[in-house]
């Protein structure tokens, strides 16, 4: 069940940044571990809290829920048929709309204890190319919570692109971070975030 050193760190970094319901989001963590996927998920969700903690300070995000919003933005991939996850399947439009659901799962997990790593699950994709989402950003959610989430949300969007782009085997598009041109070409986000992020 999941890399035990990987675990070990997320419990040591969820102390050290003094996380609120540390104890929720440990549990949500451990889901993400117990997907069979070969670790794909666990460890880019341990990479891209890595990513959003670092540039937190450049960013004007707090370190802790950069961090949580960072490791749980795919919780919800825990809820999706976990046969499509496996590395090197074969995607039609079923898998596509099965795959699609797991932001709303991760919002849906998230919300009533973790509102701002619940909207980043929510609309982590929203800049992307293969935007699943409708143009307009969901009505229910309010100016306050879209204010409060919109740093945090811009800095996701960058970490989770580029962690999915150099190491997932499915998507992977760069040989390594050195490949900025290319980077910059692909991602179509906000890119002075990815200029923060590239410099830190």
């Amino acid at each position: 069940m999941g890399d035990q050193k990987l675990i070990a760190r997320v419990s040591s970094d969820l102390e050290r940044l003094g996380v609120e319901k540390a104890g929720f989001v440990f549990d949500q963590f451990m889901d993400i571990a117990r997907i069979e996927d070969e670790g794909q998920t666990l460890n880019h969700s341990v990479n891209v809290a890595g990513y959003m903690e670092r540039i937190a300070p450049y960013a004007g995000m707090k370190g802790d829920v950069a961090y949580v919003a960072g490791l749980l933005h795919d919780v919800g991939k825990c809820d999706v048929d976990q046969r499509i996850l496996w590395p090197g399947i074969m995607y039609g439009s079923n898998e596509v709309l099965e795959m699609r659901k797991h932001v709303s799962y991760s919002y849906d997990r998230l919300k009533d204890d973790l509102p701002v790593a619940a909207v980043c699950g929510l609309l982590h994709h929203f800049a992307q190319r293969d935007n699943p989402h409708p143009k307009n950003k969901p009505a229910f959610l309010g100016k306050k919570i879209m204010k409060e989430v919109a740093p945090y949300l811009k800095c996701l969007e960058v970490c989770d692109f580029y962690d999915a782009s150099i190491n997932r085997i499915s998507d992977r598009r760069f040989d390594s971070f050195s490949d900025k041109d290319k980077l910059l070409k692909e991602y179509h986000g906000d890119l002075s975030v990815l200029r923060i992020f590239m410099i830190n």
